[in-house]
């Protein structure tokens, strides 16, 4: 039986999930599983930021999107900072 999707499924955004490889190092899925969490949970701010940007859906949407939009840049900007430890640490 076909179902037709209620408005609320037609725009839900959803986390992608990960699977790590059964055979990994458990010390390495350990670090790992915890940094997928924060990546697919940035992965769903950003599409709601990319969806919701435009002025039609209201001045508070379009404002907690610019918000949002804030706290990602500074996401990047730390991810990098520690990428860039981790590269100095190593060399």
């Amino acid at each position: 039986m076909w179902m037709k999707k209620s408005s609320t499924e037609e725009h839900r955004i959803v986390a992608p999930e990960y699977e790590l490889d059964p055979s990994i190092n458990i010390s390495l899925r350990s670090l790992t599983v915890e940094p997928l969490k924060v990546a697919s949970a940035l992965h769903v701010i950003i599409n709601f930021s990319e969806r919701y940007v435009l002025h039609n859906y209201g001045l508070v949407a379009h404002a907690l999107v610019a918000e949002l939009s804030n706290y990602v840049q500074e996401i990047r900007n730390n991810m990098v900072k520690l990428e860039s430890v981790h590269v100095s640490l190593t060399v």
